[in-house]
């Protein structure tokens, strides 16, 4: 073969070797920005982004953070749970309902229905009764009703480390250190004669649950605090 036709020949072969080379380069390329773009679904950053996949994500996040909560909540010993009233009577608490009566449950007992009464609270500040004779629930009072929820927090005092007294009110007056539904709030732990109840300073009366209605009385007795001070 003549030296000329080789170069040719040599010439098209290199031409083929280009070509290939640059279409595996556009292969290559065009693999990356699929990658690129499977990446983009999976992160969630486009506008093809794989719902599903971030859903599943995101509820697997939020249990992660139900199950830390719960687990922090479960080591908190029992002494330290509760929301304290006042900062120089720290033994005054509102603690949750877990299920069963907390040491040092706050309680009278209620002539009228001849039964045991425990201080509640619930999450709207209203303040009622729990009894073991009626379930586990908060018995209140609100727009006319009576309600119950077993969503609640019971008054205790923890070793009876304060000293609490019933003291009497009328039209809205309440003694110092009364007992708030909630540390601010004016709605304070109260009762008369047919049981617990609320105090609510806005209407100058004492509301309680009774026979599924709300009442309203204008005399009354107000739990407070008469620990002497260290």
């Amino acid at each position: 073969m003549k030296t000329g036709r080789k170069l040719e020949f040599y010439k098209k072969d290199m031409a083929m070797d280009a070509d290939t080379e640059l279409l595996e380069k556009i292969s290559l390329n065009e693999s990356a920005s699929e990658m690129g773009e499977e990446k983009e679904k999976v992160l969630g950053n486009n506008n093809h982004a794989a719902p599903s996949l971030i859903s599943r994500l995101q509820e697997g996040t939020s249990a992660l953070n139900i199950y830390t909560a719960d687990e922090e909540k479960s080591k908190t010993p029992p002494e330290n749970k509760g929301q304290i009233i006042f900062y120089d009577h720290k033994n005054l608490k509102w603690v949750e309902w877990e299920g069963s009566i907390p040491s040092g449950a706050v309680s009278i007992w209620n002539e009228e229905a001849s039964r045991r009464e425990y201080v509640c609270a619930e999450a709207g500040y209203s303040v009622g009764f729990f009894s073991e004779s009626k379930g586990p629930y908060c018995y209140y009072s609100n727009a006319d009703q009576e309600h119950r929820t077993s969503h609640f927090r019971m008054l205790v005092n923890k070793n009876n480390g304060e000293v609490l007294e019933w003291k009497k009110g009328s039209f809205g007056s309440i003694p110092p250190k009364s007992v708030p539904s909630y540390p601010g709030v004016n709605v304070f732990v109260g009762r008369n004669r047919y049981g617990l109840g609320k105090v609510d300073l806005r209407f100058e009366a004492f509301f309680l649950p009774q026979n599924g209605k709300e009442k309203c009385y204008k005399e009354y007795e107000v739990l407070s605090v008469n620990t002497p001070k260290k």
